[in-house]
């Protein structure tokens, strides 16, 4: 019986892995978030910028705790929106609507260039590249903006994975008393 415990114990531990979560938050002031748990970043939808350049983004969360967000950010977050949900990432990051694209800007500290950060459906990769001015206007192009501090918008609980592990261990615990009443 100790052997059948152990192995459906290590079978439960594989089939649920820890994985980073990325959560759609509630709109506020009509302006769309998403909260990345493994950083601990609050980040503001890409649709919240469309039709505007960077200057315009920059202007636009002037005055609070949101910033355009760095490569090493950006990457950050690529690291825990893995690309072959690519459907859900579009939805709770707000990615084009009129083709199947995910993208915006984000700072390369250049005072002419920006970085733009995206991926395609078909693609199955996040990228980066650059362009040559922070000019740039598109419908669908919105902006990385991240907020690393705390406050602002609340941020739901995210059951953590240990949850999952102590329930596990409870019902190994109740086999373990059964089988000694038993006896």
């Amino acid at each position: 019986m100790k052997k059948v415990l152990t192995v459906l114990f290590f079978i439960f531990l594989f089939t649920f892995p820890v994985q980073a979560t990325i959560t759609d938050l509630a709109d506020v002031n009509g302006k769309g978030y998403f909260y990345d748990s493994a950083t601990g970043y609050t980040w503001m939808d890409l649709d919240n910028f469309y039709y505007m350049n960077y200057y315009q983004v920059e202007a636009a969360i002037s005055g609070t705790d949101y910033k355009i967000a760095t490569l090493a950010q950006l990457n950050q977050l690529y690291a825990s929106a893995y690309i072959g949900d690519w459907s859900t990432w579009n939805t709770i990051m707000g990615g084009s609507t009129s083709r199947n694209l995910i993208w915006g800007v984000y700072d390369m500290s250049s005072p002419t260039i920006e970085g733009w950060g995206y991926a395609y459906s078909t693609d199955g990769v996040w990228s980066t590249s650059a362009w040559d001015s922070k000019d740039a206007i598109f419908s669908d192009l919105g902006a990385w903006v991240v907020k690393t501090s705390g406050g602002g918008v609340v941020v739901p609980g995210v059951p953590e994975p240990t949850t999952m592990l102590l329930l596990g261990l409870g019902l190994m615990g109740l086999a373990g008393v059964r089988r000694k009443i038993k006896k």
